[in-house]
């Protein structure tokens, strides 16, 4: 619960702040600069050194104000209120000219993570204050292109690439990264491009833990769960250009839907199988994941069709992937194991229905252990074991 003469004076300065900059008809950097600190006075956050020159820019600023004005420090009347001349107020922004987003993400502690920092592309992966965090850099049209307009778009391109190139790294260990819905922030690269490489991660921890600030710590769907002690993350020796990780990520397209696709179902069965309630939809995630492995098996080959060609993959088995002991046993395993994926996909298949199918943990490591044995060779063609 906020305190109300906390709230009262956040929205008096807020008023102000508005009041000012409508009748100067901007906002300066130097006002943004004195904006910026007054807020945080009045919100409780540490004034440092440094906190004009990283926070006192207009972007930030609005974002600033954006996050208040929809907190619970405003009730839905003061909000009315205070929105009388709101857009007006908003239009003296100066709107960004970077046409690319930075995201920061802390990640969960249900992931096992590489205990070095790695860099590739526009992705930075890094253990910063003991906890597992990632930074990437997107072209803002281009996710918006290839959300096709989706409500429901948890992971940017680039982490799914990065995700997915750890997950088929042979490096004799389980690594994958857990994403939470929250501790996870966006910025525009023009507010983030002068700071230095060394300082960005200081920036953004930061950043994250003002905009925190904001909400509510409860655990409830929009909102957010206490972070966990960093004792409860679990780390693995790596070496990003001897296990493939490298290779791997430099031949994944971002723009290969069905690549992307099965990315997505590879990294959610691991997700799931974090949670025993869950182990089902992890099977589940598993079978789709090999499903669109096998396409991208046979589009290597030389067919693009929608529909799985039975007999090429079954030659492709037998006569490609050389590197399995029995190549041609391997894929009728596959096939078998269709009968489970019908009945955990249909509530009533041919055979009658079960409301709890037989279903084993073996069959997780099986089928998730041959998917990412295939999309490792489709991408590197790097020979691994199925788990």
């Amino acid at each position: 619960m906020i305190d109300f003469y906390i709230r009262k004076q956040i929205i008096e300065l807020l008023s102000d702040i508005k009041l000012k900059a409508i009748q100067k008809k901007s906002i300066s950097h130097s006002d943004s600069e004195k904006y910026t600190l007054q807020i945080f006075e009045k919100i409780g956050i540490p004034i440092q050194n440094d906190s004009a020159k990283l926070f006192g820019k207009p972007g930030i600023l609005q974002e600033l104000i954006l996050d208040i004005h929809s907190s619970a420090y405003f009730t839905i009347d003061e909000r009315k209120l205070f929105n009388e001349d709101f857009n007006e107020f908003l239009k003296l922004f100066p709107k960004p000219q970077s046409k690319e987003e930075l995201k920061f993400r802390i990640l969960g502690n249900n992931g096992l993570y590489p205990n070095v920092d790695i860099k590739r592309g526009k992705v930075w992966y890094k253990n910063f204050n003991s906890r597992p965090s990632i930074v990437t850099v997107n072209k803002i049209n281009s996710e918006k292109e290839y959300s096709n307009e989706s409500s429901i778009y948890w992971i940017t391109r680039t982490e799914l690439k990065f995700a997915t190139s750890l997950i088929l790294s042979d490096s004799g260990t389980r690594l994958f990264p857990y994403f939470n819905p929250y501790d996870t922030i966006s910025l525009n690269y023009e507010y983030v491009k002068d700071i230095p490489n060394e300082e960005i991660y200081y920036f953004l921890n930061r950043w994250m833990d003002i905009k925190n600030v904001f909400i509510q710590p409860d655990g409830s769907m929009f909102n957010r769960n206490p972070r966990p002690d960093i004792s409860t993350y679990d780390y693995s020796k790596f070496d990003p250009k001897k296990s493939g990780f490298n290779k791997i990520f430099d031949s994944f397209s971002i723009r290969d839907h069905l690549l992307m696709r099965t990315s997505n179902y590879l990294l959610k069965a691991l997700m799931n199988r974090r949670n025993l309630l869950f182990q089902e939809e992890a099977i589940l995630n598993a079978f789709f994941a090999l499903e669109g492995s096998l396409h991208l098996l046979q589009r290597k080959y030389g067919d693009d069709s929608t529909k799985l060609n039975r007999v090429l993959l079954r030659d492709i088995f037998k006569n490609k992937l050389t590197f399995l002991p029995n190549g041609e046993g391997t894929y009728e395993f596959i096939e078998e194991g269709y009968f489970t994926r019908i009945s955990l996909v249909h509530p009533q298949p041919r055979w009658g229905a079960e409301w709890n199918p037989y279903v084993d943990h073996e069959d997780f490591r099986d089928y998730f252990g041959i998917s990412k044995m295939i999309l490792a060779w489709i991408l590197g063609e790097n020979e691994i074991d199925f788990w």
